[in-house]
């Protein structure tokens, strides 16, 4: 600890030590007894770039997005990494925008909004859906509110054309009992994935913490009946 210790690490970052170096310097600060937010962000530039990304991908620090962020725009992995751990709620909308010219943000976008409440998160996401012609882009960051009210998005998503299949993937990564019904829906009208849309209701089922035994029971029996392969 101490700001002479603190200060000499930051000193010594730079992208063309060797990796040994690197390393220490890395363990080091990731464990530095402190705070160590303003010092490492103001030191942070090209030079240093490397070690900056791998710090920041592993330690939160939101006022470092400004420094990151012309990394990620041109691609740089690294960056879009620390880009995806550090992102806050002023950065959404520079995300979504990321997002829909390619670039691999949707867990910055997570990120982001994460300390909202679920319904405020759905109701941010749609607020953007509704303006882009990439609506697809945005189930996965739907289903990962969890909320009750990304279902229907999602649902209506799948319907529309199922997109680069986001809207089935994200029924499938999603987490809510509102969606065994739906998913039941699927394997009886969709015979490509009557087997994962299955599988997922009877993995819900079975977690489900609201349903009786016997509402378990007859979704169970529902899924029998389909007769899946």
């Amino acid at each position: 600890g101490g700001n002479k210790a603190l200060e000499a690490l930051v000193a010594k970052m730079d992208n063309e030590n060797s990796e040994a170096v690197n390393k220490a310097l890395v363990a080091g600060l990731l464990t530095f007894n402190g705070k160590i937010n303003d010092e490492f962000i103001a030191a942070i530039g090209d030079k240093k770039k490397s070690i900056a990304t791998t710090i920041l991908a592993k330690r939160r620090m939101p006022a470092a997005v400004e420094k990151v962020l012309p990394w990620a725009k041109a691609g740089d992995k690294a960056a879009i990494a620390a880009l995806n751990n550090i992102a806050a709620e002023k950065d959404f909308n520079t995300l979504c925008d990321m997002l829909e010219a390619g670039q691999d943000v949707t867990p910055g976008i997570i990120k982001s909004i994460s300390e909202k409440s679920a319904a405020d998160q759905v109701k941010m996401v749609q607020d953007r859906i509704a303006k882009s012609s990439k609506k697809h882009l945005y189930y996965p960051v739907l289903a990962a509110t969890g909320a009750n009210e990304a279902v229907a998005p999602i649902m209506e998503g799948y319907k529309a054309g199922n997109v680069e299949n986001m809207a089935f993937q994200s029924m499938m990564s999603m987490n809510n009992d509102a969606l065994i019904r739906p998913l039941m829906d699927v394997a009886k009208s969709d015979a490509q994935r009557k087997d994962q849309a299955l599988s997922r209701y009877i993995q819900l089922t079975t977690n489900s913490k609201k349903l009786t035994p016997e509402q378990k029971y007859m979704n169970f029996r529902n899924a029998l009946e389909t007769k899946p392969s």
